[in-house]
């Protein structure tokens, strides 16, 4: 398993390595940024929770994205006047903004 981008920099430049400690742990860290993951017991177990770091900016993204959208949408009706459909668009806005507070479940 190799490791994704870095969810900061975007650099492919992830590497594992080992923490010279009494645990041995290991962990993932990116070249270009100095990210580091989560540390763990086996170089997979690091890269999986690198990954999942990863995955998790991903989802961060996508909500950004969609509430910039409904954000664009609930502007552009209160700019012409036309709040009736607004209220609705709140309540989905909100709900989004919830949501992308809440981790994802692995």
């Amino acid at each position: 398993m190799e490791p994704k981008q870095c969810p900061f920099c975007e650099s492919n430049d992830s590497q594992e390595y080992a923490i010279t400690d009494k645990n041995r742990k290991v962990q993932v860290w990116c070249g270009k940024c100095g990210a580091e993951g989560p540390l763990a017991d086996s170089m997979e177990e690091a890269t999986v929770s690198w990954n999942n770091r990863a995955d998790e900016a991903s989802r961060q993204e996508a909500f950004d994205e969609c509430l910039f959208i409904v954000d664009a949408h609930i502007a552009l009706h209160r700019d012409n006047g036309t709040d009736a459909t607004r209220m609705p668009l709140e309540a989905v806005a909100h709900r989004i903004r919830i949501l992308k507070d809440t981790p994802c479940s692995t």
